[in-house]
């Protein structure tokens, strides 16, 4: 039985015939099923046994282990933006080339940051959509949404692949062990947070720059949002200038800064 038939069954709609839906958390267990042709079916858990609740929790957490995708708004224009940006050329276009190149989730987790770039990019704020985004998927979907913000979805890792299918050797597996330090230590970039101190962050900074020289990469990009970042930056490139090979690259855009360096090898001076 699929997902929607299990739902179905304990909320005594026939949802079997629906090809197109979104599930929204609105709070706790309660949420909707949105359809795309604007019709909305609320749920709300509390009316049911415990035993179905129980159920409702169950059929939700094998929805999101299969790939399935789940939004957290009380908002039903939200929800429609969502709709909206999710289902546009571009974003079904990315999602169709890493789609089994990268695990289920880490699909679910680019959805929601081609989402959230996309309202940033036209102003509106996102610390609703991160702060939910952190909960469910912690580092690993702060990491690849921070990855997919600035370009390297498309500038690293999109390429990376390409160059290695290319190969006579080639292997997925080759391809999802690199892609995994991408994600995991996230070695092309490092995102500056004003909730760590500066002390913490060159430690952090350091330690990604030995990593990044072990693997044989040379360049990272330390990027910061605001004034009170753009210092701790410029506090870390102080610190860090024995350990780089030339003056950093600075570019801003907006309150977006980002200082590009090259990491010097063991042996240069």
């Amino acid at each position: 039985m699929g997902f929607l038939d299990k739902l179905s069954s304990i909320i005594k709609v026939d949802l079997s015939k629906l090809k197109n839906f979104k599930i929204s958390i609105l709070s706790g267990l309660k949420f909707q099923v949105y359809i795309v042709n604007n019709k909305t079916i609320q749920i709300n858990p509390d009316k049911y046994p415990l035993d179905q609740q129980k159920e409702l929790q169950d059929i939700l957490k094998e929805h999101l282990e299969k790939g399935g995708l789940i939004i957290q708004d009380s908002s039903l224009s939200r929800l429609e933006q969502f709709n909206q940006i999710d289902g546009s050329i571009q974003t079904q276009a990315t999602l169709e080339y890493f789609k089994g190149k990268i695990p289920a989730q880490d699909l679910e987790i680019l959805r929601y940051s081609i989402y959230l770039k996309s309202v940033f990019d036209s102003g509106q704020s996102v610390t609703e959509i991160k702060q939910q985004l952190n909960e469910r998927f912690g580092d690993r979907g702060r990491n690849i949404c921070n990855l997919y913000s600035e370009g390297y979805f498309g500038t690293q890792i999109r390429p990376l692949y390409d160059s290695l299918f290319n190969q006579p050797n080639f292997s997925p597996e080759k391809f999802t062990q690199i892609y995994e330090l991408i994600v995991t230590e996230s070695p092309y970039a490092f995102f500056v947070s004003r909730a760590t101190s500066r002390e913490v962050v060159l430690s952090e900074v350091t330690r990604k720059m030995e990593t990044s020289r072990k693997y044989g990469i040379k360049n990272i990009n330390i990027h910061g949002i605001g004034k009170s970042n753009e210092e701790t930056i410029y506090f870390i490139l102080k610190s860090i200038k024995d350990k780089i090979l030339q003056p950093p690259e600075i570019l801003r855009k907006g309150e977006v800064v980002v200082a590009k360096i090259t990491i010097k090898d063991n042996h240069q001076n």
